[in-house]
């Protein structure tokens, strides 16, 4: 029995499609995967409103601050190392990252390994107090290979294993800074106005 050519090329044909449709399809499933990794993994779950009280310690210096209930809302003020208003910008960018940091991977590491990631003794610690006397804890390790992100630690226990975060740059930035740029900035006095001439 001979098969005619046109049937030859129909079922090629088919064949042909079948495989790209299917090699289509393992494409895109793998595509929509790594971009729900990308999108990553939020590092909190907290609302602005809910902290009431932060604590940065790094290697310069260590600072506190309180939310003080205002009538009309409420405001930030620095608590340590010198009392007095909090810049709203600052503590701002900081409330942000908290609340909406995310972490586009985690590394499963034997504690042991603590040290290769700066987590042993970290660059910074965060503190968060929550309404309700329930807090977090952020620690922040050395940056990765390619310094675009940080080595962290979220909520660390003493367990034989760590969840090492993979965290946006972003977070040293919000708490590198000195004193002064934690503090409000003083108003300057308004300056006089011009009396008119008689």
């Amino acid at each position: 029995m001979k098969i005619q050519t046109k049937t030859l090329m129909l079922l090629f044909l088919a064949i042909a499609m079948t495989t790209g449709f299917a090699f289509y399809e393992r494409r895109s499933s793998t595509l929509s995967s790594q971009e729900q990794a990308t999108e990553g993994k939020a590092i909190f779950s907290l609302k602005e409103d809910q902290i009431q009280t932060l604590t940065i310690k790094n290697r310069q210096q260590t600072l506190q601050f309180e939310r003080t209930p205002k009538s009309a809302g409420s405001i930030w003020t620095i608590k340590a190392p010198k009392a007095g208003p909090a810049d709203d910008a600052a503590v701002g960018f900081l409330l942000s990252q908290l609340t909406t940091g995310k972490s586009d991977r985690t590394l499963e590491v034997p504690s042991n390994r603590r040290q290769e990631f700066g987590l042993d003794n970290p660059e910074a610690t965060i503190e968060i107090g929550l309404s309700g006397q329930k807090s977090h804890k952020l620690l922040l390790g050395k940056p990765t290979f390619d310094q675009s992100s940080l080595y962290a630690l979220a909520d660390p226990t003493g367990g034989d294993s760590l969840n090492v975060l993979i965290v946006p740059m972003d977070f040293r930035n919000a708490i590198d800074r000195p004193l002064v740029e934690w503090q409000k900035p003083a108003q300057k006095p308004a300056e006089p106005k011009p009396q008119p001439s008689p």
